[in-house]
């Protein structure tokens, strides 16, 4: 839901509605909230049932149980934090994404080696660490929020805005919900043949996630920069915006592409000291290219 978010928190801007936009912001927090409990109660609940389903050895259900139960409490506050990068997003406050991934990372790595190592919790800590950081990342959100217009009453109905919200929303989640259950079906197949094939899969997908993250940036940018347009009444300069997208993201596509295919295999030496994991990765095919 965070794209529809920004869709219309950049309409808002570009139009020169502060009030939209807060109102805005204000359904997205309360609708992430509550999608966030529920989601936190799903997977706490279907934690066993979901390993076992996929396969999951006794020696992996108890700790993978634990893993994603303690985590699972983490998916409120980075709901909250999606919608708030989102909205800074909307108004051109991009910035915020990045600090919010290097507080995460700061708070994770070290909080992580401490909980693992020194403390002995195990798979426990790790799952600790990532919660205490996913939730650490609220604190950058809300540092974010400031820099939004306040709500002063001149603007759409709360429930009219969840409507569009969820309008312009729902294709991408459907979309990335069946991406991330393909993706979890694959690592439980991968696990069942081996160690060594899970260790391979999760090179690629890594890459693949690389690859993905650096188109999913500039078309947040080209979507910000053509919603605001809108907004404002420039169709015309909305859709120059749209053409240039495409140029930019099949260039970079086939940039990233060939840099992929180029760096790929010593990419997955550096990462595994096993030459069958990497051979492994390497004929899958080529990368993700």
């Amino acid at each position: 839901m965070g794209r529809g978010r920004q869709v219309r928190v950049a309409r808002a801007h570009g139009a020169g509605r502060p009030a939209e936009v807060a109102r805005v912001v204000g359904a997205g927090l309360a609708g992430s909230l509550v999608t966030g409990l529920a989601l936190a109660a799903l997977l706490y609940t279907a934690a066993p049932t979901a390993f076992t389903a996929l396969g999951a050895s006794d020696a992996v259900l108890g700790p993978g149980t634990s893993y994603l139960r303690i985590v699972a409490w983490s998916v409120p506050a980075a709901a909250i934090t999606v919608t708030l990068q989102a909205a800074c997003a909307g108004v051109g406050a991009t910035r915020i994404t990045l600090y919010t991934a290097l507080t995460v990372n700061a708070v994770n790595l070290p909080l992580g080696a401490a909980l693992i190592f020194g403390a002995g919790w195990g798979i426990e800590g790790a799952a600790v660490a990532t919660t205490a950081a996913v939730t650490g990342a609220v604190l950058m959100g809300a540092y974010g929020h400031r820099r939004l217009p306040r709500d002063d009453g001149e603007a759409p109905g709360t429930r009219e805005i969840s409507c569009d919200l969820w309008r312009l929303g729902w294709p991408e989640m459907t979309t990335l919900g069946v991406g991330y259950i393909n993706e979890v079906l694959l690592a439980g197949f991968a696990a069942r043949i081996g160690t060594a094939d899970l260790a391979a899969y999760r090179l690629v997908d890594t890459l693949t996630l690389v690859l993905f993250i650096v188109l999913s940036s500039v078309s947040t940018a080209l979507t910000v920069l053509a919603g605001q347009e809108l907004g404002a009444g420039r169709q015309d300069r909305a859709i120059a915006w749209h053409r240039a997208s495409r140029q930019h993201l099949l260039l970079l596509l086939a940039v990233c592409g060939a840099l992929a295919l180029a760096l790929a295999h010593p990419a997955y030496g550096l990462a595994s000291a096993d030459d069958g994991v990497t051979a492994s990765a390497w004929a899958a095919p080529r990368g993700p290219c």
